[in-house]
Formats: structure tokens, C-alpha cells, sequence
């Protein structure tokens, strides 16, 4: 659905009357339908272990001890061994 209709939907949901100064709309991290990242898990209770057992590493090890692949790019790269110091 387009932002600004959705937008203006809202406002007129809401809207009682009085003068309105200025609005604010803020969107962040949009990215085409196609780039969406899904799930590796149907059952989300595996997802949650998987989570528990990374933060488990990352008490004990430190928080680069596990990285995302993205992390290992070159400038990402630098970026995580210079902050491994």
C-alpha cells in the first residue's frame, strides 16, 4: 500500500478538529520484497534456542566471537578486527 495513503488514513482516524502544526512520518531500513531474508526455521522455538546459545558464545568468547557473514567483506572486515582490540 503507498505510504502517503496510508498516512493519511491514520491522520483522519485520529484526527479531532484542532490545528495540526506539523506531522512526522520516518521510515527506515526499506528494501524491495524481494530482498527480504526469511526465516531458517518454521518453528520458532529452535530460533530462540539458536539465539540463546549465540549469546551464550558471545558471554564467554566476546562479542565477535560469532559475526555475521556480511561482517568478513573488506571493510566490514577491518571494522570488526579493529574493534576486537
Amino acid at each position: 500500500m503507498d505510504i502517503y495513503r496510508v498516512c493519511k488514513r491514520i491522520f483522519h482516524k485520529f484526527y479531532d478538529g484542532r490545528s495540526v502544526r506539523v506531522i512526522h512520518v520516518s521510515l527506515e531500513n526499506l528494501m524491495d520484497e524481494e530482498s527480504l531474508q526469511l526465516s531458517l526455521f518454521e518453528d520458532r522455538t529452535k530460533e530462540r534456542a539458536l539465539a540463546k546459545a549465540m549469546d551464550a558464545i558471545r558471554d564467554k568468547f566476546g562479542p565477535n566471537a560469532l559475526l555475521r557473514a556480511v561482517s568478513y567483506t573488506p571493510l566490514k572486515a577491518s571494522h570488526a578486527s579493529a574493534t576486537a582490540i
